[in-house]
């Protein structure tokens, strides 16, 4: 069982927002991202927000989670409305030029119990945490990369450059533009990071 929370950045494509939409078992709009599910006649389960970037009309009163508390970003209030609701929850039209809202989920995440996945137009992200391990059957010569929120010690079988235990941070040793060789296994020893992996248009990934 996943959720979909949609934010108010920049859109996916309409084919690829209504596919997400339908393998969802439940949406939630994040303010502004209202929006995006009407012009695709989607209507979410629950809206959540200051509501400060909502333009659309027909806002249903009747499944708004007011939230106006300006020290958290919408990312956390969202997340927090699915808490209770499901394990798992993708976020999708993260940012549009606004690089501070797509750092901000990811803080959000790691602050999050739940199992947190990206979506973005041409990748797929999954946050991994201390002591978790992700193993994928993905296509060969597909790309991925792995990049630490925190210090981390990390495994990463299963592509052209593997590693193993291997002492991962910002600034320093990341793995970017891996390549799938095999069946790839993601093991986060220590610390958090985010494995990213290319995906098609409308392909929905819920591992």
């Amino acid at each position: 069982m996943f959720g979909l929370a949609v934010m108010a950045g920049e859109p996916l494509s309409a084919p690829d927002l209504i596919a997400w939409t339908r393998a969802s078992d439940c949406i939630f709009a994040a303010d502004g991202g209202f929006d995006h599910l009407v012009k695709i006649g989607v209507q979410p389960d629950w809206v959540v927000g200051d509501l400060d970037s909502v333009s659309a009309q027909n806002l249903p009163t009747q499944s708004v989670l007011h939230d106006p508390d300006p020290d958290h970003s919408d990312a956390d209030k969202v997340l927090a409305a699915f808490v209770s609701r499901v394990p798992q929850v993708a976020l999708a039209c993260i940012h549009g030029g606004r690089y501070d809202h797509l750092l901000a989920s990811f803080h959000s995440a790691l602050a999050s119990r739940l199992r947190i996945r990206w979506v973005f137009p041409l990748e797929y992200g999954a946050l991994i945490r201390a002591g978790e391990r992700l193993d994928l059957n993905l296509k060969p010569g597909s790309r991925l990369s792995l990049m630490p929120l925190m210090p981390s010690v990390v495994s990463l079988t299963g592509v052209r450059w593997p590693l193993s235990s291997a002492d991962l941070s910002l600034g320093q040793l990341v793995s970017l533009s891996n390549e799938v060789n095999g069946p790839v296994a993601a093991h986060i020893e220590s610390g958090a990071a985010v494995l990213l992996v290319e995906r098609g248009p409308c392909e929905v990934m819920t591992w």
